[in-house]
């Protein structure tokens, strides 16, 4: 009788551990998948980033009049040497200028192409990029386009870049995804612009069918109902090879491109299946050895334990906002303190209380106070637009803002950004009705000086706003100098 109920609590045990092992295989795939997103979306910016900075650099250089009297050889050869694929300009009319690019040449017109009809109707939307198409040269590339404007803002017409994605193809094809792991990057209509596997679907429209599986019926691709959303994971059926994947996506700030990593739920298992048939033999075999497994098993158990324990301690999400915790807060300020030091770049910091909070909590309760600290949190974070901003529960009622590389009047404008969201929430009380307050904000930038210490930045910051709550409240105070600390907005 003991020994079966020894055999059944190893049974039970090793189920428990073979769970425990499935998710930790999965919550690593995820992370696995997250990181390379990270580096693939490094890259997509950087190399968007330099075709821009060939159309800015192409638009200023046509801007000066030595340049526009260089004879055309001259130019031609110029740019080609400057470009990643070739450059281009075109006029107002789409009449291409002039071309140091084989697939945009001179005499050529590009009126009717998307390329120029989406700048002219939207100047000012930044960059646009095409469908991938087969070069001069026979290599894949996109074109990338920028509207160019006058003194006045009109527009004049475009400057053209040529991208090729051979250079992307051998990042992606170099990621250790597993064989069945793969990286594309989408327009953010659909359009597939680069993949690591299936290259003949590139430039297919994914929002309409592509082929199935095995001569399957046609399937849409799972991410073409997720666009609307900036950024996610999910899993799908691949609609070309039919296997059972797991996607993580994002968009690319300021570029109108989406990338995703997807990997095989096969191969992400794959190990623990392995292991799962392993344990199922040794515990088969085990039964004799009942006791010394019980021992065995509940040590690991404790060992376990004290994992998650430590885990636990080192955690730095706060749990009522979600947000970064105190903790994490003090860490990240440090790291960003000492960056500031080295690059001379100046560091800011915002320190913000809500207003009146204890008796809100004293006249709805504390459930209605948790939630509206929720509601905050939230909107501080929306008000945010830069990835290296972060934003903090500092304790209790109080947060905080790690604005890296922003001087004074950054940090003024970005604080009364946040002002402005936080007096804008709104949360229902029992009765219905809309309740919420207001934040009293004091904020700074500096650059350290030699020696400094980072307690001079919060000492700063923190007495920036204990004038805006002596102040009336509602309000933004900037320091370190007296005449900085001011308000900059109050509520009307």
């Amino acid at each position: 009788m003991l020994v079966a109920l020894a055999a059944i609590a190893i049974l039970g045990a090793v189920g428990i551990t073979l769970y425990q092992s499935y998710e930790d295989a999965s919550a690593a795939a995820s992370r696995m998948a997250h990181n390379t997103l990270l580096f693939m979306e490094r890259e997509v910016l950087d190399m968007f980033g330099d075709i821009d900075a060939e159309l800015r650099g192409l638009d200023d250089a046509f801007a000066q009049p030595a340049i526009r009297a260089l004879p055309p050889a001259d130019l031609e050869r110029l740019f080609r040497q400057r470009s990643t694929g070739g450059l281009a300009l075109a006029d107002a009319e789409g009449a291409v200028e002039f071309s140091a690019s084989n697939d945009f040449p001179r005499a050529a017109n590009v009126a009717g192409r998307a390329l120029f009809t989406s700048q002219r109707a939207a100047p000012g939307k930044g960059l646009y990029v095409t469908r991938p198409f087969a070069g001069a040269d026979g290599k894949v590339a996109v074109a990338v386009s920028r509207a160019r404007l006058d003194a006045d803002g009109g527009f004049v017409g475009i400057s053209i870049g040529v991208l090729p994605l051979s250079a992307l193809h051998e990042i992606m094809a170099a990621a250790q995804l597993g064989s069945d792991g793969k990286i594309s990057l989408y327009r953010n209509d659909g359009i597939l612009l680069a993949r690591t596997a299936f290259p003949g679907t590139t430039g297919a429209d994914l929002i309409m069918p592509v082929s199935g599986p095995n001569g399957m019926p046609p399937t849409p691709d799972p991410l073409a109902r997720h666009f609307r959303q900036a950024s996610g994971s999910f899993d799908a059926i691949g609609p070309v090879d039919g296997l059972d994947r797991r996607y993580v996506y994002t968009e690319v700030p300021n570029l109108p491109l989406v990338v995703s990593v997807s990997l095989s739920m096969r191969e992400i298992y794959e190990s623990w299946s392995a292991r799962a048939a392993y344990l199922a033999v040794v515990t088969g075999l085990s039964c004799v050895a009942i006791v010394t497994l019980t021992l065995l098993f509940r040590r690991e158990l404790l060992r376990r334990a004290r994992a998650e324990g430590q885990l636990a301690e080192l955690a730095t999400v706060d749990s009522l906002t979600g947000i970064a915790n105190r903790r994490r807060f003090d860490e990240r300020l440090s790291q960003e303190w000492r960056r500031s030091g080295r690059t001379g770049h100046p560091i800011g910091l915002v320190m913000i209380d809500v207003d009146n909070f204890k008796a809100f909590n004293d006249k709805h309760g504390h459930w209605l106070g948790d939630d509206l600290l929720i509601h905050i949190a939230g909107a501080i974070s929306g008000a945010l637009r830069r990835p290296g901003d972060m934003v903090a529960r500092y304790g209790g009622e109080e947060f905080a803002i790690i604005l890296p590389e922003t001087p004074q009047e950054g940090v003024q404008r970005i604080a009364e950004h946040v002002r402005k969201a936080v007096a804008a929430t709104g949360i229902e009380d029992a009765t219905g009705r809309v309740v919420g307050t207001t934040a009293s904000l004091g904020a700074t930038s500096m650059k350290p000086p030699p020696g400094a210490d980072l307690a001079q930045l919060v000492q700063l910051a923190d007495a920036a706003l204990y004038r805006a709550k002596k102040g009336g409240r509602n309000t933004v105070i900037m320091a370190p100098t007296a005449d900085d600390q001011r308000p900059v907005a109050e509520a009307s």
